[in-house]
């Protein structure tokens, strides 16, 4: 928090900007959930799904037993109340970043120039799997467009991730560690299961 006095002469607190400045190679990146597509990636799932998978909507999603409307139309989540919990919980986060369209790239509009290597992602929601597999898409292609279960990433120092993680999981959300930041210049991303590296907007496979 910082204090500030207005013209009138009252004194009131506000949060300081997090525009990721402050992150430094070490810290940990939390990741929250995501409640599906998150309003992004429509037109890749529209062309896979229906256009080349010959799907309709009152198809079911395999493992969830979901129409494919209720699972497309699923509400975006909103990551107020989490924010809300950390600073609550003593924790500025160095860096906070939505996973919106771009999607797991989207870490790097940070402003310190790092990398992030993910290393611990979950497995993608069966939304996604069907997308990539009724589609015949590529990883690369399905990581730089959908947050893939993601849907939130939040950057703390390493010794407050155990406390980060607690206040999160005690304001609703499911929160995971899912990676580090690197010293490596050029704010690339990493993900190690996936064998993809990424920059910009476009991930390509490990060589």
């Amino acid at each position: 928090m910082a204090r500030a006095r207005c013209s009138t002469g009252t004194t009131f607190e506000y949060r300081q900007a997090i525009d990721g400045s402050a992150v430094r190679p070490g810290d940990v990146i939390i990741g929250l959930p995501s409640s599906g597509l998150h309003s992004n990636g429509y037109s890749l799932a529209r062309q896979a799904l229906f256009a080349k998978g010959g799907m309709t909507l009152e198809d079911h999603v395999p493992g969830s037993g979901r129409r494919l409307a209720d699972a497309l139309l699923q509400p975006t989540l909103v990551y107020v109340k989490a924010a809300e919990a950390l600073w609550a919980a003593g924790i500025t986060p160095r860096g906070m970043a939505h996973i919106s369209g771009g999607g797991l790239l989207n870490i790097t509009r940070l402003a310190a120039n790092v990398s992030y290597e993910l290393d611990t992602l979950p497995p993608a929601p069966d939304i996604f799997t069907l997308i990539a597999a009724a589609g015949d898409i590529d990883k690369a292609t399905m990581y730089a467009t959908l947050n893939m279960g993601i849907g939130f990433c939040v950057v703390v120092h390493e010794s407050q991730q155990r406390t980060a993680l607690e206040a999160l999981k005690q304001s609703g959300d499911d929160a995971i560690r899912i990676g580090t930041v690197t010293e490596r210049p050029g704010r690339f991303v990493e993900l190690p299961l996936a064998g993809l590296i990424g920059k910009g907007d476009t991930f390509e496979p490990v060589r």
